[in-house]
């Protein structure tokens, strides 16, 4: 799970979350899914070892070559 403003353009929050996937490796390809509730994102590194590093530290599965993120957005304070 990421947590992210998910009111956020595709163009802009494709940007956020390309900076944190960056931690794990090189970014390949991002695709927004808003239709789902929670917004999810599939996310392509690279390489498979990336892609399994991605899983470890924040994707909720695997899916094909990549990952899919269940994106959240912040609760309010």
């Amino acid at each position: 799970m990421l947590t992210v403003d998910t009111s956020l353009p595709d163009c802009e929050l494709r940007t956020v979350i390309a900076r944190e996937c960056a931690k794990y490796g090189i970014v390949k390809h991002i695709r927004i899914v808003r239709q789902q509730r929670p917004p999810r994102c599939f996310v392509e590194m690279s390489t498979i070892p990336e892609t399994q590093a991605l899983l470890s530290a924040i994707a909720d599965s695997p899916f094909g070559i990549g990952a899919v993120i269940e994106l959240r957005t912040p609760s309010p304070h």
